[in-house]
């Protein structure tokens, strides 16, 4: 599914100016969702989880992913609300040479952001969501959810971009769409396991302290395994992202195993 997303983009967007600012406007909200989704907090969510199923009620684990949706949802508002309003910040550490080469794609950059960075409140809500259900054994809608994304970006790339001066906007506001659509997608099946959240604030919480400790431990090694440089320079007159990709094809076809797939300085999103 993320090849047929790739093959769409590149007939919708190809190596057009504002393609490469898609893509690092995209990329910015997934650097942080290896923070708060599937890296560091859900490395420390799922074993308090599974801990407090084994040692504590059911009335405590509905308290525990209470106030973890409710402290972790607001801080991520916070975070989505100072990024949205500090985006030209934000594309200046992660597109510098754009920033000092190339104002109208770090303007352009700046503006995407503001609509791709809430994706990650939603995709991170949705890793919660994720979390809880596979603790209950429902792996099946977790496994699917991820796939909402690419069938989201594709609608967008094939009904939206017609609409839009410049395309690489319609995959922009795909990606917003693409995490409403995989949360909202998760919570009829908390409903019925009788855990869709209510949220609470309560950072005294001990199973919330426990949970930012364990986080503490993890965010290191997170960065870690991110991307060092988004923008870069380029090879050629291809955008970033194809090269990206054309890497990957290369060294899946002719280097190692795709499954062990590690493409150097970049990262191509597949989820």
């Amino acid at each position: 599914m993320g090849l047929a997303r790739d093959i769409i983009f590149a007939r919708v967007i190809g190596a057009e100016a504002l393609a490469d600012v898609f893509f690092v406007a995209f990329k910015i909200p997934n650097f942080f969702r290896r923070l708060f989704a599937e890296g560091a907090f859900a490395q420390a969510f799922v074993p308090i989880l599974g801990e407090y199923r084994e040692k504590g009620s059911q009335a405590a684990v509905k308290a525990l992913i209470d106030r973890v949706t409710g402290t972790l949802g607001v801080s991520l508002l916070a975070l989505t609300l100072i990024i949205v309003l500090a985006s030209p910040m934000m594309a200046a550490i992660f597109a510098p040479k754009w920033f000092f080469d190339d104002p109208a794609k770090f303007a352009a950059t700046a503006d995407m952001l503001r609509i791709t960075f809430p994706y990650l409140l939603f995709i991170s809500m949705t890793g919660v969501a994720g979390g809880i259900l596979n603790s209950y054994d429902r792996f099946a809608v977790p496994a699917f959810t991820p796939l909402l994304l690419n069938v989201t970006l594709i609608a967008a790339a094939l009904i939206a971009a017609p609409l839009f001066d410049e395309p690489a906007y319609a995959l922009a506001w795909g990606v917003f769409m693409a995490g409403v659509v995989q949360l909202i997608f998760q919570l009829p099946f908390l409903h019925r396991i009788h855990m869709l959240p209510k949220p609470v604030v309560d950072w005294q919480d001990p199973g919330v302290r426990k949970i930012l400790a364990l986080m503490g431990s993890g965010d290191l090694w997170c960065l870690g395994q991110s991307d060092q440089s988004i923008a870069g320079y380029y090879v050629g007159n291809l955008p970033a992202h194809w090269q990206c990709v054309l890497a990957v094809l290369f060294r899946s076809a002719f280097g190692v195993a795709p499954g062990g797939l590690c493409c150097g300085h970049c990262h191509c999103d597949s989820a």
